[in-house]
């Protein structure tokens, strides 16, 4: 996973990454992979020079002039397309969960989220236990601003030293579905 993707999945909605040494292949090719997979994030420009392709360093290829950076901003809401994504694992305190909450943000299509939940136990006792469950459940426009309530319940029992959650969501809807904040277990 690149260092822009990383930063991007615990980045508050409408926040900045810099990326630096962009006179360099390297960080340059990754900010561009970046972009291309994240049509909703927009590089913040001074001007439009080309850079040149040829150049695998490239002193003068930053947008921005006298800088060997590029920013680019986050949308102003997470926003889940048709290719899957999670933000994270997320520690609980308990054991299990009841469901997963969506705050869904606003303007919002309609079309159906899928998500799929992975529940982890770890211990240093006994072996790791992974389960994994799904749901789609269809959104509509009035569901704007509302909080989404998947319900999925799932445990791995007693006797571990840590439980993690990761939910991994994908949207099929024609416009991205707009969180507020990334899922939230309960």
């Amino acid at each position: 996973m690149g260092f822009a993707t990383f930063a991007a999945r615990v980045l508050r909605p409408g926040g900045f990454i810099v990326i630096d040494n962009v006179s360099q292949a390297g960080p340059f090719l990754a900010a561009r992979d970046f972009l291309a997979t994240h049509p909703d994030w927009l590089e913040c420009r001074v001007d439009d020079r080309p850079h040149d392709p040829t150049k695998a360093y490239d002193a003068a290829r930053s947008s921005i002039p006298d800088t060997d950076f590029i920013v680019v901003r986050a949308p102003s809401a997470h926003c889940v397309t048709a290719r899957p994504t999670t933000f994270g694992e997320l520690t609980l305190r308990s054991s299990g969960i009841s469901g997963v909450m969506l705050p869904l943000g606003a303007p919002l299509g309609d079309g159906v989220v899928h998500a799929q939940c992975v529940l982890r136990g770890f211990s240093a006792t006994k072996p790791s236990v992974e389960r994994v469950d799904a749901i789609s459940v269809t959104v509509s426009s009035f569901d704007a601003g509302a909080m989404l309530r998947l319900p999925i319940v799932m445990d791995v029992g007693s006797g571990f030293d840590a439980v993690r959650l990761e939910t991994w969501l994908i949207w099929t809807g024609a416009e991205p579905l707009p969180l507020t904040a990334p899922p939230i277990a309960c």
